[in-house]
């Protein structure tokens, strides 16, 4: 096993702080994933504000289900060329709650969808669009 650089180290404290400090009421506190997956010459900077970089995240009481939506779109730029954007979300939930979460899950695919949408095509969105489809 490698040893574990000064990033990796400042991590474990961090998340041994975090366990002590933040383990109530159902919730902990740890090092989000962005910050942990950071790579390259910035590592060590992130290490030394690690304790920023904590988040508080919920701790499942049981066996969790998981909600799945992915859609896709593909977009005719013109002269034959066209871009596709993809874009999906797993969630994990109780069983109890899968419908209400698809709901949301639906709802943040599609808001992400179309932010890709409005990047690649600007403001020339086709008229109607939205209503297409929703219908």
């Amino acid at each position: 096993m490698a040893k574990p650089n000064g990033h990796e180290k400042k991590i474990a404290e961090m998340q041994e702080k975090g366990a002590s400090v933040g383990a109530d009421d159902g919730y902990l506190w740890v090092v989000s994933t962005k910050d942990r997956l950071m790579g390259g010459g910035d590592r060590e900077a992130v290490s030394e504000k690690v304790e920023d970089k904590r988040i508080k995240i919920g701790v499942f009481q049981t066996a969790t289900a998981k909600v799945s939506v992915s859609k896709g779109l593909t977009i005719n730029l013109g002269n034959f060329e066209s871009a596709r954007v993809t874009v999906g979300l797993d969630l994990p939930c109780y069983v109890e709650e899968t419908k209400e979460i698809e709901e949301v899950v639906n709802k943040m695919v599609e808001d992400r969808i179309q932010a890709e949408v409005l990047e690649i095509r600007g403001k020339d969105i086709r008229p109607g669009y939205e209503d297409k489809r929703q219908g």
